[in-house]
């Protein structure tokens, strides 16, 4: 999973946190599937998803991050 406490960012560079927090996410999880190919394994990022659900159920005793990717890795290719 990739998350971010996006009242840290936005602390730090005002609104342009928030789209910093976001393209990081993207790059995060770009490298993360370049790394997984190298190693025969696939991943699937999912940025679909219910934000409460996720947040509540994964992230229960972190109420300072939100989820941005849930990334499954799979088997080997």
């Amino acid at each position: 999973m990739v998350a971010t406490n996006l009242d840290v960012a936005t602390d730090h560079y005002g609104e342009r946190g928030y789209r910093f927090s976001l393209m990081e996410a993207g790059h995060m999880v770009q490298n993360m599937m370049l790394v997984a190919g190298c190693l025969g394994k696939v991943i699937a990022p999912i940025g679909g998803f219910d934000d409460h659900k996720v947040n509540g159920n994964i992230l229960p005793d972190e109420d300072h991050l939100s989820a941005l990717y849930i990334v499954p890795v799979g088997l080997e290719i």
